[in-house]
């Protein structure tokens, strides 16, 4: 799960979208790689990505393990050679 906040609070625009500044949840699949390559990179949102939510079948599946919890996970943004000029 993909999970975008714009920082600024009238919203911002990047990769053909509006980005609100509440939370927007979004499929793993929604963007390409390149396209989250750019949006983690920009400054002027927030993403933040997470692992699935667990399938539990029994009750006996509500206790979880510390590792089960779900944490976000940090991308780096791919190197590239000059900064872009604005």
């Amino acid at each position: 799960m993909i999970r975008i906040t714009a920082k600024h609070k009238n919203g911002f625009r990047r990769c053909g979208l509006f980005h609100r500044p509440e939370p927007v949840e979004y499929a793993d699949d929604r963007f390409s790689d390149a396209e989250l390559a750019i949006l983690t990179a920009e400054p002027m949102i927030r993403v933040e990505l997470y692992a699935e939510p667990l399938q539990m079948e029994e009750p006996s599946d509500l206790m979880l393990n510390i590792e089960e919890v779900e944490k976000p996970v940090k991308v780096e943004p791919p190197k590239r050679g000059r900064p872009r000029k604005y």
